[in-house]
């Protein structure tokens, strides 16, 4: 019989990220979910961003693990066939007040490793026509992902059957 080492609350990304992570060092881990299906709850209600780095202090620790993490998910993805979408991130200046602002996010997001494209007036009009703005950056690397997408395979390993439902409670090492 094997062995109970740990319980982790809730199937979301968070949840399941670290069931995943522990059942790999070796644990028994049992996650437990009181809804159907997963990430149904606070994962699904997420803006699904994966956030480039562009906002955090230049430099700093939550910077640089954005930056990372960014790069360990999306090989993630990309070896697991998980469905994402590169899309892209939109800085604008509407009047002259904000541009300092607008400059200090360029310059941010370019120390840490992200660094945005100025635009023209023009490019922002043919890429947001509705949008009014003086000035803009754009950072083309963005992503989403949908967490209560399809396949709950694809949050463990390829090698190991995923729980078909929950909260029907299932043990699984890896």
């Amino acid at each position: 019989m094997e062995t109970l080492d740990i319980i982790v609350i809730g199937a979301g990304v968070v949840g399941l990220a670290v069931a995943r992570l522990l059942a790999l060092g070796g644990r028994g881990v049992l996650v437990l979910e009181a809804e159907a299906a997963f990430g149904t709850q606070t994962s699904a209600r997420n803006s699904e961003v994966i956030h480039a780095g562009l906002y955090y202090a230049a430099g700093s620790l939550k910077a640089a693990l954005c930056v990372r993490g960014k790069k360990l998910l999306y090989r993630y993805f990309a070896e697991r066939n998980i469905p994402h979408r590169r899309v892209g991130k939109l800085l604008i200046a509407t009047d002259e007040s904000e541009l300092p602002a607008l400059a200090s996010y360029g310059q941010r997001a370019a120390t840490n490793g992200v660094p945005p494209e100025p635009l023209t007036i023009a490019d922002i009009r043919r890429l947001e026509p509705a949008v009014r703005a003086i000035a803009g950056l754009i950072r083309n690397r963005p992503a989403s992902s949908k967490p209560t997408n399809p396949c709950p395979r694809c949050w463990l390993t390829p090698n190991r059957p995923a729980p078909r439902s929950l909260p029907t409670p299932r043990l699984w090492r890896e």
